[in-house]
């Protein structure tokens, strides 16, 4: 009995070892270089690729910060197959609900992620990492770099993962260069009549027509922009370029990355020979642009590549729109702008850029940091006094415009019994539409009682046309619309337009303030207020029949609110009665006064 026990306790400590040596590409992984997005804890992502044994210690995890989302940059330290992935979370809402696998990618960003995935597909809860979750072999045979986005997980705010081990084998250490060397049994003079390589000629190849951008060097206007924009040398499959925005310019291509928006790249027109444009696959988003490239001229500073064997590059758009940056990129070569003699660096050629860098050279470290600083909040104060310049203009205008008013009133005057209804109307709505002349303001008056009479009077002189012809009533929101458009940039506050409206009482001017049992407060003329239009309304509604609010309001010009008060009014006068049902309320001639 003891024999067999001891035989089955090393058949399993065998098959865990065998297991585990399945999961053993962890230990390929570069974990110095491992970057996790989005980590609550800075470099506890890396910390959960553990041996196969420790898989188990709930001490060690990583939690998402902002949202659910988690995403891993995992570069390994050769080539390996990867075959499978596992992982171990918990039985909650934090366990990730769902998996996308990118091959060969590095630094990948959240921007990123609207790129087709090489793979993706569901997960379930597992807290021992039991399991096993196969991956492509076509894909994933030959992986130097390898990223996953968790974008979901079951339902809470939070993802925690405690384990992730890949499955495969490691097949080498990332290669070098391959160099053929071939040995001669004997020389053969024909094999070596070859003219000798032209040095000058391959630099004419050299792919360092980029330079670096920099800060405050170009202020030019940006004719269009496009983002999720990848550069590449050539027919090179692989760039560290590979996602950032594309601005054009009448002068130049400036590459920002999107990771580090500092971290920019220039391409002059004038070194441009020509570009081609290549349609979209039925399997990508969007497009690429050829720039076929002259040679570099002399002097030009040294960019971020030092030489290459093509003499083009392509600028591939990610998510769509290299046909209009295409149409706006021709449009911008054909102008040669960047020919003329222009003041200041900023627009310069390529030689005279040099002569500027050499003048402003490129600030790195603290120092660097500081004049990036400094030149931001140079540009934000230029920006605020121009936003209050354009204030003070708009204010200056505006001041014509109420003297154009006046102008327009004495026309209107002089001409009383010549001209048409229709430009009575359009004189009327540019009058409006001007404002008033010299309004009251604080400023003047001060918050003191004096401030609230003025500014009564002023809602008198205002307001005593519009009562007339809206029915002598008019609620104290449409009073707040109305002297505020008429008043343009001195803008009233609903205090300040209450305080007056209680002055016109005191002040016996021409039109009131009522409140009615219901809280809508109005303004009113008070040769047409409420109680002297109970007449009439109950004449109306004899008329008529029957009546509600909304038929009065139609009838009159008026707002429903105030034909309702009306009718509520000449009601309380027993003029009329009313009905109650379920589809509103109606009013009636009130027949039992008028039988008696």
């Amino acid at each position: 009995m003891g024999s067999n026990r001891h035989c089955t306790d090393e058949a399993v400590n065998f098959e865990q070892k065998d297991e585990g040596m399945r999961y053993a590409i962890n230990s390929y992984i570069d974990l110095q270089k491992v970057v996790v997005l989005n980590e609550a804890v800075e470099g506890s992502g890396a910390k959960i690729f553990k041996k196969w044994e420790d898989r188990l210690d709930r001490t060690i995890y990583v939690e998402s910060d902002i949202d659910e989302e988690l995403l891993f940059n995992i570069p390994f330290k050769g080539h390996v197959k990867i075959t499978g992935l596992v992982l171990a979370g918990d039985l909650d809402g934090t366990h990730p609900s769902y998996i996308r696998l990118y091959k060969d990618r590095p630094s990948m960003s959240f921007e990123a992620m609207a790129l087709e995935a090489d793979q993706e597909f569901s997960l379930k809860q597992d807290i021992n990492a039991q399991k096993d979750y196969p991956m492509k072999a076509s894909k994933f045979s030959n992986v130097t770099h390898l990223s996953l986005h968790f974008p979901t997980n079951f339902g809470e705010n939070k993802t925690r993962i405690y384990y992730i081990g890949l499955r495969g084998e490691y097949i080498a250490d990332i290669r070098q260069q391959i160099c053929i060397t071939t040995y001669e049994a004997r020389p053969m003079l024909k094999d070596h009549k070859r003219e000798i390589p032209d040095v000058t000629q391959r630099e004419k190849y050299e792919m360092d027509r980029l330079t670096w951008y920099q800060p405050g060097e170009y202020m030019e206007d940006i004719i269009i922009q496009s983002g999720h924009v990848s550069i590449y040398d050539g027919d090179v499959k692989q760039t560290t370029y590979e996602q950032g925005t594309a601005s054009l310019t009448l002068h130049r291509i400036i590459w920002a990355d999107s990771n580090d928006p500092d971290h920019r790249l220039i391409l002059h027109h004038s070194l441009v020979a020509g570009i081609e444009k290549h349609h979209k696959s039925m399997f990508r988003r969007g497009g690429k642009i050829i720039l076929s490239l002259h040679p570099k001229p002399l002097g030009q500073q040294r960019g971020p590549f030092a030489s290459s064997s093509f003499n083009y590059i392509r600028l591939v758009f990610r998510n769509g729109g290299e046909d209009e940056f295409f149409e706006k990129y021709k449009e911008a070569l054909g102008l040669n702008t960047w020919e003329r003699i222009p003041s200041g660096c900023a627009t310069s050629g390529p030689v005279a850029l040099r002569n500027c860098n050499t003048a402003m050279p490129r600030v790195v470290g603290i120092l660097g940091i500081e004049k990036r600083l400094a030149e931001n909040h140079h540009r934000t104060h230029e920006s605020i006094s121009q936003a209050f310049e354009d204030m003070n203009r708009l204010m200056e205008y505006a001041r014509e415009m109420v003297s154009l008013s006046k102008v327009i009133t004495d026309k209107l005057r002089a001409r009383k019994g010549e001209i048409t209804d229709d430009e009575t109307i359009r004189f009327k709505t540019y009058l409006l539409s001007l404002g008033v002349s010299d309004p009251v303001t604080k400023s003047t008056f001060g918050s003191s009682a004096e401030y609230y009479k003025k500014l009564a009077e002023e809602l008198t002189a205002v307001l005593c046309a519009p009562l007339k012809e809206c029915g002598g009533m008019m609620t104290l929101s449409d009073v707040y619309c109305r002297i505020n458009r008429a008043r343009g940039l001195e803008l009233l506050s609903p205090e300040d337009i209450l305080n007056a409206c209680q002055m016109l009482e005191q002040m016996n001017l021409p039109i009131s303030l009522n409140r009615f049992e219901s809280g809508v407060m109005v303004v009113q003329l008070k040769e047409m207020s409420v109680e002297t239009t109970i007449e009439s309304t109950a004449e109306l509604v004899a008329v008529m029949g029957t009546c509600n609010a909304t038929k009065l309001a139609k009838c009159l010009g008026i707002t429903v609110i105030l034909a309702k008060e009306r009718l509520l009014a000449a009601e309380a006068q027993a003029k009329l009665c009313r009905d109650d049902t379920v589809e509103g309320l109606t009013f009636y001639p009130n027949r039992f006064m008028t039988s008696c």
